[in-house]
């Protein structure tokens, strides 16, 4: 796994809901199957995703 993988599922949950991964449902989807590097990858990844969508809004 990687963290690509961890932004993928972010970045497909923002898409569908509209919000960002909270509390049991990232333990469950995110914390639980992947290594602690590749969270923090992802985690980067889609924090760079959320950032460039709000420039891209303003």
């Amino acid at each position: 796994m990687s963290g690509y993988q961890v932004f993928e599922k972010m970045r497909s949950h923002y898409l569908k809901t509209g919000q960002v991964m909270q509390n049991e449902l990232f333990v469950k989807e995110i914390a639980l199957k992947f290594d602690a590097r590749d969270v923090i990858d992802g985690l980067m990844l889609f924090d760079k995703y959320l950032d460039k969508q709000r420039k891209d809004v303003s």
